[in-house]
């Protein structure tokens, strides 16, 4: 959906999701909101970069299937990292978002019997965001 819009940007976007599918239990749509929120969070952090890249990986383990989504944007303050899916908290400049996408993305995610994890890339470069989820019985 939003493929386009970001490589007019100058964001090269790299979905990697396999051949194989996986059934999970859950609302499409919401499911649907929380990878939005978590790609325009992504683009936002790749204001003022050249090099501009965002990654979606889907994979499996044992019984859960998770989704990640990786940028090479600044990352998020150490700091940061603890309050991240407080409702309000931003780390944007003011005027810039509501601070609820994460709250509400991450209350979606549980609801569905998952996590929505956060931490920086481990090349120092950007933050990686895991949704896991249950695979359907």
């Amino acid at each position: 959906m939003l493929k386009r819009q970001f490589e007019t940007q100058g964001i090269k976007i790299e979905i990697k999701l396999g051949r194989k599918q996986f059934l999970i239990y859950g609302n499409p749509t919401l499911m649907q909101q929380v990878v939005y929120n978590l790609a325009v969070n992504s683009r936002d952090a790749l204001s003022g970069f050249s090099a501009k890249q965002i990654e979606f990986l889907l994979k499996r383990s044992s019984n859960k299937v998770m989704l990640d989504v990786k940028d090479n944007g600044s990352g998020i303050a150490p700091e940061n990292l603890q309050n991240i899916f407080e409702p309000f908290f931003s780390t944007k400049t003011r005027g810039h978002g509501t601070g609820l996408g994460l709250s509400i993305s991450n209350r979606i995610v549980k609801n569905h019997s998952g996590v929505l994890n956060c931490k920086n890339n481990e090349s120092g470069k950007g933050a990686l965001f895991r949704i896991i989820l249950p695979l359907a019985k």
